[in-house]
């Protein structure tokens, strides 16, 4: 009997990308022990793997702790984390896990704070001569008078996961009343210029080893005119366009784009990636402009799985097999997506609880 591979995924609640990776995971060949961990006793991915336990959230001072824990009841060898609050936490403190045998498979520290804050993301990209928004961080009223750009995405400058508190501002008083509003939820306020056509939007996935090769990238165009894919739709104060603001659920489709591909793979090298990362932008005449960055595996990481490229599952046999993955291939075609449901008795929650404090 083969032996199988333990693999402990954080933040399965189904909503985010723990999810996804635990989506994948399942589609792959490789013969996993699919340990998961969650925050929520509701929480879907419980249920679905073959041993899972409740932990404290990343901010805890007993989260460490817990997941070290779990790695070596379980037997642990390679740790995800599916939350973005565990991923920096995880990456800060990737040696405790290492030196117990549990790999975690996350960017470097560095490369995740500057993802995380969108503001040090867009310097980045400006000081190395790429495509990006005009964007004016908030720091004060009179910061409102360096927009010179409408219509506007306003949103958090740090951490917005599934487009969450983004808004669109077509004048300078729509940019001060949503600005204050982030404000007063305790958020330093972002305005970003809205660029391209929605028909142009991209979502790129690119695979990067610890010695920073990119072994493989995947792009799909992203259909957001669906109320699944679409947060905001709003129409112009000036003529008869309409502005659309994607959520954080992908579907569309697959072929080559090559172009779009090449140039994310390149930000990819620029930025010192060591793992994945989610590249989201649009097609503009200037060419292709990323507006947010994920230094991680991403919402459509199931998607892309279902086409072939199993980013988890190459990841996790190149730590734990060594095996160095060639060209990877995947299928060209539409995806769609839409909601599941799961009913979970009584009996069987009462059961993960139990698993949970074991």
């Amino acid at each position: 009997m083969i032996r199988r591979i333990s693999v402990l995924v954080t933040g399965i609640g189904g909503g985010g990308f723990g999810g996804q990776v635990l989506k994948a995971l399942l589609m792959a060949k490789t013969p996993y022990h699919i340990v998961g961990a969650d925050m929520s006793p509701t929480a879907q991915g419980l249920y679905e793997v073959d041993k899972s336990y409740l932990v404290p959230p990343a901010n805890s001072p007993k989260y460490l702790d817990v997941l070290r824990k779990i790695c070596l009841i379980e037997k642990v060898v390679v740790l995800i984390p599916g939350s973005e609050a565990e991923l920096l936490e995880v990456s800060r403190n990737s040696q405790k896990f290492s030196e117990i045998g549990a790999t975690p498979i996350v960017n470097p520290p560095e490369i995740i704070e500057t993802c995380m804050d969108k503001w040090k993301t867009f310097n980045f990209l400006k000081s190395n001569n790429l495509n990006c928004p005009r964007s004016v961080l908030i720091e004060n009223e009179g910061d409102l008078s360096k927009i010179n750009f409408y219509p506007a995405i306003i949103k958090p400058a740090r951490s917005s996961s599934g487009s969450q508190n983004v808004f669109l501002a077509q004048t300078e008083e729509e940019a001060n009343f949503f600005s204050r509003y982030l404000q007063g939820q305790g958020q330093a306020p972002l305005v970003q210029e809205y660029i391209g056509s929605y028909d142009d939007e991209y979502t790129v996935g690119v695979l990067t080893l610890d010695e920073g090769e990119v072994v493989g990238s995947i792009a799909l165009r992203r259909i957001i005119t669906s109320g699944l894919s679409r947060k905001l739709k709003v129409k112009s104060y000036k003529g008869s366009e309409t502005y659309i603001v994607s959520s954080g659920i992908s579907q569309g489709e697959v072929r080559d784009f090559s172009e779009i591909r090449k140039y994310s793979e390149l930000i990819a090298k620029k930025l010192g990636v060591r793992g994945p990362v989610n590249i989201q932008g649009r097609e503009t005449k200037n060419g292709f402009c990323p507006f947010e960055i994920n230094p991680r595996f991403s919402g459509t990481t199931s998607v892309r799985a279902l086409l072939g490229y199993n980013e988890p599952d190459i990841l996790v046999r190149y730590h734990v097999l060594g095996e160095k993955p060639s060209k990877i291939h995947f299928r060209k075609g539409f995806v769609a997506r839409g909601l599941s449901e799961r009913y979970i008795s009584f009996a069987s929650m009462k059961r993960a609880l139990e698993k949970a404090h074991e």
